[in-house]
């Protein structure tokens, strides 16, 4: 089904059309059943909530952010969002198959067997998925797992604000995978990076721990105020001010952590930014270019703020739309450091 028929489609009569297809195999119906029971009711964003799609830190995102995409065997109904679209579904299904050939084909090749069909197989599942992100007539990029997972991040992200008129924030889980979606464009941005920062060890974190965090109202503020470091309050700053308010908020995040006892990893966390949102939410009167390239003339030298942290801020030109955005941010990269993509 190509997306516009999805997105127009409520999720419960999509899977009773789903049931009444595959009413001759019994099997089919009860995996249908299975499915639309894992995935729980729909749940929509409020307007003032915060919202972010990621396939590989659902949990230490849930710290940050107040609904987070995901199912929900997965995810707790008290911090998810989802089951909105059958676009979801089909989506995902297709990028759960990709994976499972891809898995296949590496147990193949490791143990020197010919994989050309699992090859074949993949290819043109990798193809359906992409042909089912995009409208008819829109250019279809080329598919790779990587790519097409994040592909995925990005799409979900845009359907949700398009389509459904919710602001939900892609993470990436590596610069590659950031890359391959967020190609050269046109449109100005401000990437804004934090390198050997202590980040959140998804691995040893649990949801029991992330829903106690989410209590702590005081915590909750100082991990999110690190996350969105490069805000509207660093325009017209000094240097040496915007170091300090810097290292305030990092100092406050490591609080917020260590109270909690969360595990983290060195890591590095970049946030891709609107300069047009930062300049309004500034208040200011100054031309947008004199704002963005202040912002960056006085950042570019900053190096280390606190600890082993440092500061790197970049300009970008990216293929974005220029959308109405309640926040500056386009898009997160977080990544464990030294990990190989």
């Amino acid at each position: 089904m190509a997306l516009k028929d999805l997105v127009n489609e409520p999720v419960s009569i999509w899977f009773e059309r789903q049931r009444e297809i595959a009413k001759e195999h019994p099997r089919l119906v009860d995996i249908l059943n299975e499915q639309q029971r894992t995935w729980g009711k729909p749940i929509h964003p409020a307007e003032n909530e915060t919202a972010i799609v990621t396939l590989t830190a659902q949990k230490s995102a849930a710290l940050c952010f107040d609904r987070v995409w995901g199912f929900a065997d997965e995810v707790p109904d008290e911090v998810r969002f989802g089951m909105i679209s059958p676009f979801e579904f089909v989506v995902w299904n297709n990028l759960m198959l990709s994976v499972q050939i891809a898995t296949a084909c590496r147990k193949k090749l490791n143990a020197g067997e010919d994989i050309s069909e699992l090859v074949k197989a993949l290819r043109a599942t990798d193809s359906n998925l992409m042909k089912t992100l995009y409208d008819e007539g829109d250019e279809i990029p080329g598919t790779s797992l990587q790519h097409t997972a994040g592909t995925l991040v990005r799409r979900l992200s845009e359907v949700f604000r398009d389509h459904y008129s919710c602001h939900a924030v892609p993470m990436y889980d590596s610069t590659p995978s950031y890359n391959a979606d967020f190609v050269k464009g046109d449109y100005s941005v401000v990437v804004a990076t934090l390198c050997d920062l202590d980040i959140v060890d998804e691995s040893h974190l649990s949801w029991d721990q992330v829903l106690e965090f989410r209590k702590d109202s005081e915590a909750s503020r100082k991990l999110r105020r690190m996350t969105s470091w490069l805000d509207s309050e660093m325009a017209g700053k000094s240097q040496s001010a915007i170091v300090d308010r810097v290292g305030e908020k990092l100092s406050n995040y490591q609080w917020a952590i260590k109270k909690h006892g969360i595990s983290t990893v060195v890591g590095t966390f970049s946030s891709v930014l609107d300069p047009k949102v930062i300049a309004t939410a500034a208040g200011t009167s100054v031309a947008l270019f004199s704002v963005q390239q202040e912002l960056l003339g006085i950042l570019a030298g900053v190096g280390i703020v606190a600890g082993k942290t440092a500061i790197k801020v970049t300009e970008a030109t990216l293929n974005l739309i220029d959308a109405r955005r309640p926040g500056p941010e386009v898009a997160f990269v977080q990544y464990v450091k030294d990990q190989i993509a």
